[in-house]
């Protein structure tokens, strides 16, 4: 019963040693001004971590209410941009990417799609309606995006489909493996050896 627990736990660990890491997820670090927000250019390095493309994106500072933490990406600077980054990851292993969606309330289009994919593909788009939000309150919403890893690297990346300068926003990035569906089982049969071991000796004390 014990050795089931302790196998379940180790893999469990394994599990959790084999997930990526998400460098500066919620976009803090870096050179930035003490403006409002910073527009970024294609190939700009200034975001530890993060490679900006397409359009380029805005680096949003105090011009509205982050996530987590004082910052947040808008991945449209004039026109839709993209940011990405490398993951080290184990080939067949499957991954959860969370992360925070909202929209620039500046300006429509009010339906804002972002588009996360691994590799240039998996895609899947997430979608984001302004409505009555607004800069002090953005209305941000959890999303999760899972990943088998094909490859020992992967390239996470979030794509902006609003070819205008108020598109989706981001914030909260973060990855984690799953664990495999036999380790949960394992554990939890376990557990439930303790607890019909547990009952006996309740019940072994009462006579």
């Amino acid at each position: 019963m014990r050795n089931i627990i302790a196998v379940a736990a180790l893999a469990i660990m394994s599990s959790a040693s084999q997930a990526a890491t998400i460098v500066n997820g919620s976009f803090e670090q870096g050179s930035f001004s003490t403006a409002g927000f910073d527009t970024l250019a294609a190939g700009d390095a200034n975001i530890t971590g993060w490679t900006i493309g397409g359009a380029g994106v805005d680096w949003i500072g105090s011009h509205w209410q982050a996530s987590d933490g004082n910052r947040s990406i808008d991945l449209s600077a004039l026109s839709a941009g993209s940011l990405s980054q490398s993951l080290t990851t184990v080939i067949g292993k499957t991954y959860n990417v969370k992360f925070d969606l909202a929209g620039n309330p500046d300006d429509g289009p009010f339906l804002k799609q972002v588009v996360v994919s691994i590799n240039d593909a998996a895609a899947a788009t997430f979608d984001f309606t302004t409505g009555a939000t607004s800069r002090a309150n953005m209305g941000w919403v959890g999303n999760s995006y899972r990943f088998t890893a094909t490859s020992a690297t992967s390239t996470l990346k979030f794509t902006s489909l609003a070819q205008t300068p108020s598109g989706p926003a981001l914030d909260n990035v973060s990855i984690t493996a799953v664990p495999e569906a036999s380790t949960w089982v394992m554990l939890i049969a376990g557990f439930g050896l303790v607890g019909v071991s547990a009952r006996r000796r309740r019940h072994s004390f009462a006579i």
